[in-house]
């Protein structure tokens, strides 16, 4: 797959999460036990996924510019982390 599919498939991704984020802001809270806070972790779930995939989309930018990937995941999984967190993703 070339880099621009991924982006591609990534963004309309998070603009699916977004459209649900958004719908959630509708739901009855009171259908559910806890539903306050279940709706709650529900829209945290949407947004961090959405942060991770702007992290990933980042990722995927610099193997396609760099033309392979600048860190060695096999060895430096912390390393991994802490450029997905600098790119928004949160933990991987």
């Amino acid at each position: 797959m070339k880099p621009a599919r991924g982006v591609t498939i990534l963004e309309d991704a998070i603009a699916e999460r977004q459209a649900a984020e958004d719908r959630a802001g509708g739901l009855s809270r009171l259908a559910i036990p806890n539903g306050e806070s279940l709706l709650a972790y529900l829209v945290l779930a949407l947004q961090q996924s959405s942060a991770a995939d702007h992290g990933f989309i980042g990722w995927i930018r610099d193997i396609a510019n760099n033309g392979s990937c600048p860190i060695n995941t096999a060895t430096d999984s912390s390393r991994v982390m802490q450029v997905c967190h600098e790119r928004g993703g949160g933990s991987v």
